[in-house]
């Protein structure tokens, strides 16, 4: 059996659905990025690492590379829980409100840090937070025990790491509502 990315991709979104999933749940389940298992579900280039970690909760690669991908794709157009807006778009947003906060850390580290610091531990106590987003937000707060070098790093990561992380970042309230509009415009 020949298969290309996409056609792997389809068939694993017909098994997640199948199984009731939704991408988030997967992701968690799986301990990958939402943006990894989209872009697999969706044939844009995900690892060979991410289709082995998502197929493992489905039953294994095998059962994935088995499923029929034809009555998956009707199906997922009907999912309540479809985004209108790429993940990729999202990525960008999230970017530029964290281009905003590094520039603000640089102004004010000793502040900025302090937030991040109660932000962490805000997250952590989180009963919604699962444990891929609680690796994560240890990683946070490793960062800010660090240092602003080490928080202003981590926030400009441009790979799928530095997006799976800023879905959980830890600045509440760093920027003020006009900062976060203008962050978002330019996104």
């Amino acid at each position: 059996m020949d298969l290309d990315e996409k056609q792997i991709g389809h068939r694993l979104r017909a098994r997640r659905l199948r199984a009731g999933l939704t991408q988030s749940e997967l992701a968690d389940r799986a301990s990958v990025s939402l943006r990894a298992l989209s872009d697999l579900e969706n044939g844009n280039g995900s690892s060979l690492r991410v289709a082995l970690a998502a197929a493992r909760p489905l039953g294994g690669l095998s059962l994935v590379l088995a499923t029929e991908p034809v009555a998956a794709h009707r199906r997922a157009a009907r999912l309540p829980s479809a985004r209108s807006t790429s993940p990729r778009r999202e990525d960008r947003k999230s970017f530029e409100l964290h281009r905003s906060i590094v520039r603000k850390l640089r102004a004010d580290p000793d502040e900025v840090t302090r937030r991040a610091a109660a932000g962490v531990s805000r997250l952590l106590s989180s009963p919604h937070l699962g444990p891929q987003g609680r690796r994560w937000v240890q990683e946070w707060a490793e960062a800010v025990e660090s240092g602003p070098e080490v928080l202003e790093r981590l926030s400009l990561r441009d790979d799928e790491h530095g997006a799976s992380l800023r879905q959980v970042s830890p600045f509440f309230g760093v920027l003020s509502t006009e900062e976060r509009l203008a962050s978002l415009r330019r996104a």
